[in-house]
C-alpha cells in the first residue's frame, strides 16, 4: 500500500511539472537598432536584454571586412561594442548584425558614409564611377552630365540623389540614373511651392536657352510644352519624372525638390484624348522603385530611365500655355521612345557591391515604349520587356558598364514577378 501511495504521489508531481511552461528564449535590443558611423569610423555600444546565452554575428563577409564585434557572445542581459574601420572608398557601406538567443533573434542595421566624393567622370576622363551610371559620350558637345547630391531626410547622410545626361540642343533628357535603397525612404510627402502646387523650377547650372522652360517663369501660366507635333494625336504632354518624386519622398527636402528640375523631367503623353496607354504602363515600371517598391531590397536596386530620339521630327515649344507661346518659347525635340532599366542582386541580401558579384547572383531587365502608344496596345507590361543589351543596340549607349554582357542579355519576366 505504501508503495502504491509513493508511485501515486510521484505521478502527480510529474503531471504538475509537465503542465508548467518551459521558459521561452527571448532577446530585445534596448539601444538604437539603427547605427550610423561617420566615414572616419568609430565605436558604438549595443545594449540588450537576453533570457540566456547569446551570440552576435555580422550578416555578410563584406560587412566583416570593415566592422567587428567585441565580445561576440555572452550570457543573459548585456552589451557589446561595434567597431567600424575608416571608409576610404567612394561608396557608402551597409550591413546588419544579428543577436541570437536560442530560437529568438534581433537585428541591428549598421551604415557608414563614404569619405570621398567620386571624381567627376567628365573631368577625370573616366566614363563611370557608380554602378548605375551609363558610359559617357564625351564626343557629343550637346550632352551635359552631372550628379546631384542631397541629405537624407532623417539621418542627414549626404548621398547621391541622381545622375543625368541632358541634351542641351533638344532641351530634353537622354537618361537619368539613380539607386534605390531604404535610406531614400526616410521621408514622406511631396514638396509644394507657396501656392501649394508642384515646385517646378529652373535647373540653376544651365542657361535658359539650354533647358526646357516648364516652370512658371513669370507667374503667367506659360509652363507647358505645346501639343501640336505629329507624334501626338490629341491629348497633351505631361511632365514625367524619370527619377520619381515619390522615390525621393520628403516634403520640402532638397532630396525631393531636386526631382522637379527640368533635367529630370521628360514629356510624357497623357492617357486621355487618344494619347494611348503609355502613362499606365510607365506607372507599372515605377511600382518597381517607388519608396517601398516591389524590387527594393537590402542590397541596392539600380535604375536608369531615359529617352530615345529615333528622329528629330517631333517638335514642340516650351514656355507655353497650351499652344500659346510666350516670349521665352523655343523649339524642343520630343523623344520618340522612352525606356526603363533595372539591375539588382537576385537574392537581395548579399551585402555585396554588384560589381563584385558573380553572374549568377545578378538579374537585369529593360522596358521599351513608344512615346505615344496607340489605343488598343497591350496593357501587359511583360509585352514591353526587352534585355538591357537590346536597348543598348537601339540607343547606342552602354548601360551598367561594369556588368557582364551575359547578365545584360537577360530578359526573364518571371525573375521580376511579371
Amino acid at each position: 500500500m505504501n508503495h502504491l501511495r509513493y508511485f501515486t504521489a510521484l505521478l502527480a508531481l510529474i503531471v504538475v511539472f509537465s503542465c508548467e511552461k518551459m521558459p521561452q528564449d527571448s532577446i530585445s535590443i534596448t539601444s538604437d537598432s539603427n547605427v550610423v558611423f561617420p566615414p572616419e569610423g568609430g565605436t558604438a555600444t549595443i545594449s540588450f536584454i537576453a533570457s540566456g546565452f547569446w551570440t552576435a554575428a555580422i550578416a555578410d563577409a563584406e560587412g566583416s571586412s570593415w566592422l567587428s564585434i567585441s565580445p561576440d557572445q555572452g550570457s543573459r542581459d548585456g552589451s557589446f561594442t561595434l567597431i567600424a574601420r575608416v571608409n576610404s572608398d567612394y561608396d557608402d557601406r551597409i550591413t546588419s548584425v544579428t543577436i541570437t538567443c536560442g530560437m529568438a533573434s534581433a537585428s541591428v542595421v549598421v551604415t557608414q558614409g563614404r569619405s570621398q566624393t567620386p571624381p567627376d567622370p567628365v573631368d577625370s576622363g573616366e566614363t563611370y564611377s557608380y554602378a548605375e551610371l551609363p558610359a559617357f559620350d564625351n564626343t557629343n558637345t550637346d550632352y551635359y552630365y552631372n550628379t546631384l547630391y542631397a541629405n537624407t531626410v532623417k539621418s542627414g547622410r549626404r548621398v547621391r540623389n541622381f545622375s543625368f545626361c541632358y541634351d542641351t540642343r533638344r532641351h530634353n533628357p537622354i537618361w537619368v540614373a539613380f539607386p534605390m535603397h531604404s535610406i531614400y525612404a526616410e521621408g514622406s510627402g511631396r514638396s509644394t511651392n507657396e501656392e501649394g502646387k508642384d515646385p517646378w523650377m529652373r535647373y540653376p547650372d544651365l542657361p535658359l536657352g539650354q533647358q526646357s522652360i516648364i516652370w512658371d517663369i513669370e507667374g503667367d501660366g506659360f509652363m507647358y510644352w505645346s501639343a501640336s507635333s505629329s507624334i501626338l494625336s490629341g491629348g497633351s504632354w505631361t511632365k514625367g519624372h524619370l527619377c520619381m518624386s515619390s522615390s525621393r519622398a520628403g516634403a520640402g527636402s532638397e532630396l525631393n525638390l531636386q526631382t522637379f528640375y527640368p533635367v529630370n523631367i521628360a514629356p510624357q503623353s497623357n492617357t486621355y484624348a487618344g494619347a494611348g496607354i503609355f502613362g499606365s504602363l510607365w506607372g507599372k515600371t515605377e511600382d518597381f522603385h517607388w519608396q517601398r517598391g516591389s524590387q527594393i531590397c537590402y542590397d541596392t536596386l539600380y535604375v536608369v530611365a531615359g529617352c530615345h530620339y529615333a528622329n528629330d521630327d517631333n517638335i514642340e515649344y516650351d514656355a507655353c500655355n497650351w499652344n500659346t507661346r510666350s516670349e521665352y518659347s523655343k523649339a524642343c525635340i520630343i523623344p520618340t521612345h522612352q525606356y526603363k532599366l533595372f539591375l539588382r542582386t537576385r537574392s537581395g541580401i548579399t551585402g555585396k557591391d554588384v560589381r563584385k558579384c558573380t553572374e549568377s547572383e545578378l538579374k537585369t531587365i529593360g522596358f521599351w515604349f513608344d512615346s505615344v502608344l496607340p489605343v488598343g496596345s497591350s496593357s501587359d507590361l511583360a509585352d514591353y520587356a526587352v534585355s538591357v543589351s537590346e536597348i543598348e543596340k537601339r540607343t547606342g549607349i552602354v548601360f551598367f558598364p561594369d556588368i557582364p554582357a551575359s547578365v545584360k542579355s537577360q530578359c526573364q519576366t518571371s525573375d521580376w514577378n511579371l
